[in-house]
């Protein structure tokens, strides 16, 4: 009975229309270097309103793909298939899209790593499955 009282009393706190949204949706993957890999992402049109953490800073519209690894980086990422409908861009471990259309998309860049005990280079493609909607999810 206490349980109960409790949970309607964070009911009446925080009315169903009130929850998280999420922006931005990359699915896990583990490669292999030098072994192909795809992923999936899910994002918001870049236009649409987000609020930011920071008072008065600019809000984040970017959905960001970022990845460990084991062994150093020979060469920067290289994006070798272009988005047709948005735009990305990269750091060291990460790489960003965005888009101010809503439907379906796609990238493939490309991580050159090196080897530690080897010392081998291996190139491993990432193919990037995107779907941009109109409203948070």
């Amino acid at each position: 009975m206490v349980v109960v009282r409790a949970v309607a009393s964070l009911l009446a706190l925080f009315p169903a229309g009130v929850h998280a949204q999420s922006f931005c949706k990359v699915d896990h993957f583990i490669y292999v270097p030098g072994q192909a890999v795809e992923t999936t992402m899910k994002t918001v049109v870049a236009s649409v309103k987000r609020t930011s953490a920071v008072p008065g800073a600019q809000p984040w519209n970017w959905c960001n793909l970022h990845f460990q690894s084991n062994n150093p980086f020979y060469r920067p990422i290289e994006v070798t298939k272009k988005p047709a409908m948005g735009e990305v861009a990269h750091g060291s471990y990460s790489i960003r899209y965005r888009s101010n259309k809503a439907g379906t998309d796609s990238f493939v860049f490309m991580l050159h790593q090196s080897d530690a005990r080897t010392n081998a280079v291996r190139a491993t493609p990432v193919t990037v499955r995107v779907e941009v909607v109109e409203a948070p999810f």
